[in-house]
């Protein structure tokens, strides 16, 4: 009897440790931002601004360009989510990095602005992809084959590009900041990993004598760094610079 009154409470602790339950101080908040919901015109006053979009999409920088791009942003399917969602089953404070709706899809910041949506519209899949193609012209011949671009930085020394190139291999790039992306490479490293790790992913690239770490934060605000880039020799770092800012087409 003892035993199954330890199992009960065991699996109810085990439930209640893996579901969602938005704090009640941020219940207000939520439910504001659903009602948004029914005008297109209110939503806007839901996002944060500048909205920062997936590479290499330009970002949202007013209300009207948002009124006029509202389609990249949102569609049926994350409004329906949204409006339909639960306080308690789908929605969680997550420290400082705000409130997400369905474990990452959005997320809000404590103001109740929207920082983040992880989710593409088809128009937003057709502009990214129309502009990957366009912006090929902007590279060098030799590093034109890629599946998707992960980011363009700007470093107080470097510019740097990573791409994916299928499955879980990446491409790392590099010029001298005196250079253009047109003009051969400085440095390429191919058979980079990519790993979650705290509130973003790490690009790890690997020669005989180095490893460069690239940390591109899952959220950012367009006011900072969007991660930094570290090399190391052997185990000791010999250079850290943060990423000045995302270079798009």
């Amino acid at each position: 009897m003892k035993r199954s009154i330890v199992l009960i409470i065991l699996i109810i602790l085990l439930l209640s440790s893996t579901g969602y339950s938005l704090e009640e101080e941020y219940h207000d908040l939520v439910i504001d931002f659903k009602k948004s919901f029914e005008r297109r015109s209110e939503v806007v006053k839901y996002v944060k601004l500048p909205f920062v979009m997936d590479y290499p999409i330009p970002d949202i920088k007013t209300e009207e360009e948002l009124l006029i791009r509202y389609k990249e942003v949102f569609d049926p399917r994350i409004t329906g989510l949204v409006i339909r969602s639960s306080l308690r089953r789908d929605w969680k404070a997550k420290g400082t990095r705000g409130i997400t709706m369905k474990n990452g899809m959005l997320w809000l910041d404590y103001n109740g602005k929207v920082i983040k949506i992880n989710h593409q519209t088809k128009l937003g899949k057709r502009k990214k992809q129309k502009i990957i193609q366009q912006s090929k012209r902007l590279l060098h011949s030799s590093i034109r084959k890629f599946v998707s671009p992960v980011t363009t930085w700007k470093t107080r020394n470097f510019k740097i590009r990573i791409d994916k190139m299928g499955g879980n291999k990446f491409r790392y790039v590099a010029w001298a900041n005196s250079k253009e992306r047109i003009d051969k490479p400085t440095l390429i490293l191919r058979n980079g990993k990519a790993s979650k790790g705290g509130a973003g992913v790490f690009y790890v690239f690997k020669t005989d004598t180095y490893i460069y770490k690239c940390f591109l934060k899952a959220i950012k605000s367009s006011r900072e760094a969007p991660g930094d880039l570290r090399v190391f020799k052997k185990s000791r770092l010999i250079l850290h610079e943060k990423a000045i800012k995302v270079i798009k087409p």
